[in-house]
């Protein structure tokens, strides 16, 4: 096999040679031969995988396939065949059963792989190759190295290099004083505990508010067919910008229990935002005088409305036992929101008849920091889908659909929502405020299924003290740049 270390005309060349480009690591990788497993080894691994099972299916526990990989070093396909060779044994009421009959050896044949190759791949997907589908990938990588690598081969090597896919998305993009707000929003939520230590605010008492748009078809979406049997009629519109949709304003808090020991789902309303008139003249669609619905766009009158008519009676139905305890509505700051004086007439009509009900604005480009925004509306969106008959495409059929998947939404989907959130609260201190962190597994499924507490709202003092650094910095680093400007100003 031929190989060489050029590389695209006008790419930087790797490899030491190049100005400023960076040697290359010394992997030092030997790939030795796979023996076959010896006899122990094969029960030592049913051993330890016949105790992950789960007996009602024999199957691994979640999780479990993972473990004993990394345990034993073989594959999952060999612990499958070891325990679908043992099981069926079994079966046939074999008394000692016997492993020793197929040899199952360890992960992939004897590879090619060696530390030259090896550098050469990772070179090539660190400068162009990590955006490629592994087919593009690999005839790229041939072009360039002049290699004969087919594409089986290429993601055998690429896997034993310990390379994966990963789905990258689109994050806002936050400013300097975006960051800063965001670190203050949520150090604003600690508070010292008694015994010593902090942590989050009692999140019970706090509302979330957001709108959502639902469409009445999707652009792209899979259907179920059998071999040879015609496809079902294909969806068709004038312009994907013509879809009809509509819009939603949901508000939701933590899922509790009232004083009398019932459950609060945490649902307070889902109010879609239109307008019903009755038709004007006779048409192909309707009668004259039959109702219309029309969507409208979201003003600063009609969301004082609806707050005045629909979201705070709802709150006050609700969550009647907390009138007199202060009640926090949470939303964004879009202009409907605040415009028009809003926030004051909103605070208003929240502390009428001895209720007190306040309102607080998130930080912008912060759509992680609301939990419908994070939980919530995308399982809506998808179960809303499996709802609606995508053959009719009225807004009635669409807001009927809508609201009853509002009405069976579970509300332990709610109160994960909320138990990532606080999970999202200490990434972001940790991260100096930014959204770029990695959310890590935060186990509150397995919290929900044992019954525990879902919200872990502790925060250790390195966590908060991360997050005020962070911000000092951030603060003083703003500071300098406006001396540096006005000394620019005045020169």
């Amino acid at each position: 096999m031929k190989r060489s270390c050029r590389k695209f005309v006008g790419m930087e060349q790797v490899g030491g040679e190049g100005k400023g480009s960076p040697e290359p690591p010394h992997l030092g990788i030997q790939v030795p031969p796979k023996p076959h497993l010896k006899l122990g080894q094969l029960w030592s691994i049913l051993a330890a995988s016949v105790v992950k099972l789960i007996p009602e299916s024999r199957r691994l526990a979640p999780h479990a396939s993972a473990e004993l990989v990394a345990r034993f070093d073989v594959s999952r396909w060999t612990i499958r065949n070891i325990l679908n060779d043992y099981f069926s044994q079994i079966d046939q009421d074999i008394i000692y059963p016997d492993l020793s009959g197929k040899q199952i050896s360890r992960k992939g044949q004897n590879s090619q792989l060696d530390e030259e190759l090896a550098t050469c791949l990772m070179e090539f997907n660190s400068m162009a190759g990590y955006r490629l589908t592994i087919s593009e990938f690999t005839r790229q990588f041939n072009q360039v190295y002049g290699t004969e690598l087919s594409v089986a081969t290429c993601q055998r090597y690429m896997n034993s290099l310990s390379y994966s896919l990963k789905s990258v998305y689109i994050k806002p993009k936050l400013t300097l004083v975006q960051i800063v707000r965001r670190l203050d929003f949520i150090l604003e939520k600690i508070t010292p505990l008694p015994g010593g230590g902090y942590a989050f605010e009692d999140c019970k008492n706090i509302v979330h508010s957001d709108e959502k748009y639902f469409w009445t078809k999707r652009e792209r979406y899979r259907i179920r067919v059998r071999l040879g049997e015609e496809k079902h009629p294909t969806p068709s519109t004038r312009h994907k910008s013509h879809i009809p949709k509509m819009m939603f304003l949901a508000v939701v808090c933590v899922p509790q229990l009232r004083p009398d020991g019932s459950r609060f789902e945490g649902k307070l309303c889902m109010v879609p935002i239109i307008q019903r008139t009755p038709a004007l003249r006779s048409s192909k669609n309707r009668p004259a005088g039959a109702e219309v619905i029309e969507c409208m766009s979201l003003t600063s009158d009609e969301y004082l409305h609806l707050f005045e008519t629909r979201i705070v009676p709802a709150i006050k139905i609700h969550m009647a036992w907390l009138k007199g305890e202060q009640i926090i509505v949470q939303h964004d700051g879009a202009r409907p929101h605040t415009g028009k004086d809003n926030q004051f007439l909103l605070e208003c009509v929240g502390h009428a008849d001895g209720w007190n009900i306040s309102f607080r604005t998130q930080p912008a480009q912060s759509p992680d920091l609301n939990v419908l925004d994070l939980t919530l509306f995308h399982a809506m969106q998808r179960a809303s889908d499996q709802l609606r008959d995508t053959n009719d495409e009225s807004l009635q059929h669409l807001e009927d659909s809508v609201t009853l998947m509002w009405q069976q939404f579970d509300w332990q989907t709610i109160e994960r929502g909320f138990g990532v959130l606080h999970e999202i609260y200490r990434q972001v201190l940790n991260s100096g405020g930014t959204n770029t962190y990695k959310l890590p597994h935060s186990d509150v499924r397995k919290r929900q299924s044992d019954e525990v507490e879902v919200i872990d709202r502790s925060v250790s003092n390195q966590t908060r003290l991360a997050g005020e650094d962070a911000r000092d910095l951030l603060v003083n680093e703003a500071a300098s740049e406006d001396e540096e400007e006005s000394d620019e100003e005045d020169a």
